[in-house]
C-alpha cells in the first residue's frame, strides 16, 4: 500500500496528531463488538500457549509481532496477559506509536519499553516488513534467542490493503511463524453470499450513523457544560461523518472463505473463523 504522508493522513484521518487520540474514545461507534473481538483473539492466544507450556513443562516468554499496532489498544492489554512476552510492533503512523509509548507507561510504570516492545515504523508492505527485517528485529529483541515469533496478530488493518496485497501480508505474517505458531487477523470481512454481503453492510452502516447521533444527542440533552464528555454535537457528528466517508470510500472488504484460501494456498495447516458478528470476525491460521 504505497501511499504518500498526504495520501496516508486523508485516507487514515485518525492517524494524524490531532487526532491519535480519538481513535480510541470513537472505535466503539464504529466497530460493533470491538473489544469482544480483542478480548478473544487474547483468549486464543492463551489456549495456544497453554497447550504448548502444558507440553514443555513450564512457562516461557513469547514473541509476537503484531501488525497494525497503532495505539496499543490490543498490544497493551497482550503484553499484561502475558508478563513474560515480548511483542514487534509494526505501524506507520508516528502518532500512533506515540500514543501507544504513553499508554504503556501507564500501564507498566517500572518497565523500560524497550525491554519488551519494538517499534517498526513502516508499512508492513514497505522495506522494514519484509521477512529478513522482520526476522532481525526479533532476534535484537530475545537477544539473539530466536529469530521467529510465536504468534502474529492484527485487529482492523488488512481490510484496507487490496486483494493481492492482503496475500503478501499474510505470506510474510507465514515466513516470520516457527512452525504450530499462530496467526489471528481480527477484522472486517465481506461475504461470499450477496445477501448476506447486503446485510452485514446496512447493520454496520447503520451501527455507525446511530451511534455518532446518540452520542451527540447525549451532549445535547445533559448541556456541554454539565457534560464530562469533551466533544460538543458539532464533533460528534463530525467525527462520524468522516468514519462514514472513510468506511464508504477506503475498505477493501474480502470473505473469510478467500483469506483462508489464502492461508491455505500460503500452507498453513489448519484455518478457521472462530468469531464473526456481521462484518467483524476473526481469521485463524496454525502453521
Amino acid at each position: 500500500m504505497a501511499l504518500s504522508e498526504s495520501e496516508r493522513d486523508k485516507k487514515f484521518f485518525y492517524t494524524t496528531e490531532l487526532n491519535a487520540g480519538m481513535y480510541d474514545a470513537t472505535v466503539d461507534c464504529v466497530v460493533p463488538l470491538y473489544r469482544d473481538m480483542h478480548a478473544m483473539i487474547l483468549r486464543f492466544l492463551d489456549l495456544s500457549f497453554s497447550q504448548d507450556e502444558q507440553t514443555s513443562g513450564s512457562p516461557s516468554g513469547r514473541v509476537i509481532l503484531e501488525i497494525g499496532s497503532g495505539t496499543g489498544a490490543l498490544s497493551i492489554p497482550l503484553l499484561q496477559k502475558f508478563p513474560l512476552s515480548k511483542l514487534v510492533a509494526v505501524d506507520f503512523s508516528p502518532a500512533m506509536n506515540d500514543v501507544f509509548r504513553r499508554s504503556f507507561a501507564l500501564a507498566f510504570p517500572s518497565d523500560k519499553i524497550e525491554s519488551r516492545v519494538r517499534f517498526v515504523e513502516d508499512d508492513i508492505l514497505g522495506g522494514y516488513g519484509q521477512t529478513e527485517s522482520l526476522r532481525g528485529v526479533v532476534e535484537e529483541l530475545t537477544s539473539g534467542q530466536t529469530r521467529l515469533f510465536d504468534a502474529t496478530v492484527s485487529a482492523l488493518t488488512l481490510h484496507h490493503f487490496e486483494r493481492q496485497e492482503k496475500f503478501e501480508v499474510y505470506s510474510r505474517m507465514f515466513n516470520v511463524l516457527k512452525s504450530g505458531g499462530l496467526l489471528l487477523n481480527g477484522d472486517l470481512f465481506s461475504y461470499e453470499s450477496g445477501a448476506l454481503k447486503s446485510a452485514a453492510q446496512s447493520f454496520d452502516q447503520k451501527w455507525i450513523r446511530e451511534n455518532f447521533e446518540r452520542r451527540a444527542k447525549e451532549v445535547e440533552s445533559i448541556g456541554e457544560e454539565m457534560c464530562a464528555d469533551t466533544k460538543s454535537p458539532s464533533e460528534w457528528r463530525r467525527l462520524g461523518s468522516l468514519w462514514w466517508k472513510h468506511y464508504d470510500e477506503d475498505h477493501r472488504l474480502d470473505s473469510t472463505e478467500l483469506q483462508e484460501q489464502m492461508l491455505r494456498f500460503i500452507n498453513f495447516r489448519q484455518t478457521g473463523v472462530p468469531f464473526r458478528y456481521w462484518e467483524g470476525g476473526i481469521l485463524w491460521g496454525c502453521k
